[in-house]
């Protein structure tokens, strides 16, 4: 079995692999059900960009990697609140969650997640209208301000 032979993986980075699908996660698990639970040591998930995945996928995913550390689904469009709420349910290791651009998700949702356990550092932006270009798996900039920087000149006087 090739995940057995994988036992010091710690993460698994599926960043921008459009392709994947239900399938494909379900079939990732059916490989990893010979393999004791905690043997592969998973500690980071990144399914980014990830976007034909749903809730009932990464839910059981992540109740069979209970090590998980730090999971990152950027524009996974298809998952909901309920999912999320699973995941930290389940996962006490759980440090850092990103969820940013899903949008069956807001900051007000997230609030209950938030109280109930307050030092996980959930990453969720407020810009809501982004580039066409940009694909999502990056941290946006801060938007540019319309003020000009003035910049002060050694030694010159300016004209009134």
């Amino acid at each position: 079995m090739y995940l057995a032979k994988c036992s010091k993986l710690k993460v698994l980075d599926l960043t921008g692999l459009t392709s994947i699908t239900n399938e494909g996660i379900y079939a990732f698990l059916a490989e990893e059900k010979g393999v004791e639970q905690g043997v592969l040591g998973l500690r980071k998930l990144k399914l980014s960009g990830v976007d034909k995945i749903t809730d009932h996928p990464i839910s059981k995913f992540c109740c069979r990697n209970r090590g998980l550390e730090v999971i990152e689904l950027c524009k996974c469009s298809g998952l909901t609140l309920s999912s999320i709420e699973q995941i930290v349910k389940t996962l006490n290791c759980l440090k850092v969650l990103n969820v940013n651009m899903i949008p069956k998700l807001n900051l007000n949702s997230l609030k209950d997640i938030l109280e109930q356990k307050p030092w996980l550092k959930v990453i969720q932006f407020a810009i809501k209208s982004v580039n066409i270009k940009d694909n999502g798996l990056r941290i946006p900039l801060p938007p540019k301000s319309d003020k000009k920087i003035k910049r002060k000149t050694k030694g010159k006087k300016s004209k009134k």
